[in-house]
């Protein structure tokens, strides 16, 4: 009895300590002291210079506005020889794509550009596609749009793309692996930010499509990805032909 008595009083003073959690523990859940952060650092797009997110900043909160010309891609060269008004042609600032998934592939990023350099063509658009990306922000957006005196400035956004074979599969008794149809699982997200510094207007235009099933019914990686593109480019803003000119046409 007397070994029992020691053992309960030694659980007894157990349970009265209180281990102290340091803050590094939160972090693995992304809970630091000032509250809920989500953590998030930058990516490099090919050669691209890449503002990332300052250390323990969510995707919500407002990225980092430079305050220097340093801290800006170079200056742009404008087109001064368009056939149209000097008002008719818009200069649009087209930035890199910023992939919030780090598996994205170049190939993927290439074509979202040049889609979007497809539909704000020539002579309605004057399109310069640099070398610089960051997150989503209306106060960076502007902030460069201001400095390189674009109209629009564009920043596509990989949100979510994932194209990948289910890892199990689920066998009955009398099956075996000659039978068995492999399941597939498409995830894609994509978003087009825009300002415009003439109107001071900011949009936001996404599409996201979840699919899943087997090899017979599963669009492919490619249908999938241009299904996305598609729905993204019309609902877009900015057409091939700007709708204030595509007015003015149909009163002529």
């Amino acid at each position: 009895m007397n070994k029992i008595s020691k053992l309960l009083a030694l659980l007894s003073c157990c349970a009265m300590v209180s281990l102290p959690i340091s803050s590094s523990a939160f972090g693995w859940f992304g809970i630091g002291l000032g509250g809920v952060t989500i953590g998030a650092s930058g990516n490099t797009v090919g050669g691209a210079v890449t503002l990332p997110y300052p250390k323990h900043q969510s995707h919500k909160e407002k990225a980092p506005v430079p305050q220097t010309a340093a801290q800006m891609p170079e200056l742009v060269e404008w087109d001064t020889h368009s056939p149209l008004e000097k008002e008719e042609q818009k200069k649009v600032l087209l930035l890199q794509v910023y992939s919030k998934e780090a598996s994205s592939d170049t190939e993927w990023k290439d074509d979202f550009i040049h889609r979007i350099q497809q539909q704000l063509a020539y002579p309605y658009y004057d399109c310069k596609a640099i070398q610089f990306t960051m997150p989503p922000s209306e106060e960076m957006l502007k902030a460069i749009g201001d400095y390189e005196k674009a109209d629009i400035v564009i920043l596509p956004v990989i949100e979510k793309w994932t194209y990948r074979e289910q890892p199990f599969t689920l066998y009955t008794p009398s099956s075996s692996a000659s039978d068995v149809d492999p399941q597939y699982e498409g995830n894609i997200g994509i978003s087009i930010y825009t300002y415009n510094t003439k109107t001071k207007s900011y949009t936001k235009t996404t599409k996201s499509n979840y699919v899943y099933g087997n090899s017979y019914d599963m669009p492919s990686k490619k249908q999938l990805w241009n299904e996305a593109i598609n729905n993204v480019l019309t609902d877009l803003p900015y057409q091939r032909i700007p709708s204030e000119i595509e007015k003015n046409t149909d009163n002529h």
